[in-house]
């Protein structure tokens, strides 16, 4: 609406934009929310800077590691104290992560150098320059303790051979900055980068070509494999996609339960539940700037829960035993849950038919 004022001027109204309304998670006497509730809050730290990378260790204890300012913290998986401070760096640090082992961590920078660190020394072991940015996102090969994959706002993607230092793949095609990747857990040859300008690519590093372009339509913050290597999830705006790698690329489902950009896609693995000779389904857990983490099972992509946090959500990660809970926000809070019992699980996928009959419910959770 318009208006005239005295001096004859031309003014608008202010007119509030309602928001949308998603659905929310089912009743909280779910199983779903019940398993969920378990996560007690062990650690809420306020770190100088935004937290822009939490990844768990693949082996026990599950240390993780958090990448804020010009430095990486390593958490203890237990106790979630702090073990070491890697600060080795000359600006912004990025992407700080493990190797398989658990005995090296990578991690990117903003002056576009990658460095491999010893976890127990904290010496800088190797650096790899090519890349003319910053390096938003580096992983190394979940099957192979010598290479690593980085992507660039050069708009390249890196495959690096570590010992010699040199880069062994040069991966272009993308026209914009690249800022997430993953790797297929089916084949240690397929992966995924994620870049501003709105696709997705799956990589064959056998012949250094894409193979496959999705087009989100958004810029991508995160992309995310499957279990079984044949799906993959971006994460663009404020929807998740979820496409078919193996049918040449088809779109499955469209995930619209966020007001705001999606910030970070991470799955639990399947597990046998301590109660039962059950194993629990995957779920997937999507966060977002808007400060929601939503919790979606993976047959029908319902909403089983949702949690609320203080600030937009940067990124987030769960440990490999599905007991630790990590986030971080833009604010620089650190906020870490555990279960509060590790041998009192209660069995979500026994229960899943115990679901369906609950009414649903728009409470949520806070964290």
């Amino acid at each position: 609406m318009v208006g005239m004022v005295g001096d004859g001027k031309i003014v608008a109204e202010y007119v509030p934009v309602s928001s949308k309304q998603f659905p929310k998670s089912r009743n909280p006497l779910s199983a779903e929310s019940k398993f969920w509730r378990t996560f007690k809050r062990k650690v809420s730290e306020q770190q100088t800077f935004a937290v822009t990378c939490i990844n768990f260790c693949p082996t026990p204890p599950h240390d993780f590691a958090v990448t804020s300012s010009t430095r990486v913290v390593i958490y203890d998986g237990t106790t979630c104290e702090v073990k070491k401070t890697i600060s080795r760096f000359t600006d912004l640090a990025y992407s700080g992560s493990f190797r398989s082992d658990g005995q090296l961590l990578v991690a990117g920078g903003e002056t576009g150098i990658i460095q491999v660190f010893d976890v127990n020394s904290r010496t800088v072991l190797r650096q790899l320059k090519g890349h003319t940015r910053a390096v938003h996102w580096v992983r190394y090969s979940p099957l192979d303790k010598l290479h690593v994959l980085s992507a660039s706002d050069d708009s390249t993607a890196r495959w690096w051979d570590v010992a010699s230092q040199e880069v062994a793949l040069k991966l272009e095609g993308h026209t914009d900055y690249v800022r997430c990747g993953a790797s297929n857990p089916s084949s240690a040859d397929i992966w995924a980068t994620g870049s501003y300008d709105h696709t997705a690519r799956i990589w064959d590093l056998r012949s250094a070509q894409s193979v496959l372009t999705l087009e989100h339509g958004k810029p991508l913050e995160d992309v995310l494999f499957f279990p079984s290597g044949g799906l993959v999830a971006t994460a663009g705006g404020n929807v998740v996609k979820i496409w078919d790698v193996m049918g040449g690329g088809k779109l499955l489902h469209q995930l619209g339960s966020h007001q705001k950009t999606v910030t970070s896609l991470c799955m639990t693995k399947s597990t046998k539940s301590s109660s039962a000779s059950v194993e629990e389904s995957p779920r997937l857990l999507t966060s977002s700037l808007d400060g929601h983490m939503r919790v979606f099972e993976l047959n029908s992509y319902k909403v089983t829960h949702v949690a609320k946090y203080p600030a937009p959500i940067l990124d987030m990660d769960v440990s490999f035993s599905c007991t630790t809970l990590a986030v971080g926000t833009a604010t620089g809070l650190l906020s870490v849950r555990q279960k509060k019992d590790r041998n009192q699980e209660d069995s979500r996928s026994s229960l899943v038919s115990e679901d369906t009959k609950l009414a649903p419910s728009r409470k949520k959770t806070t964290f």
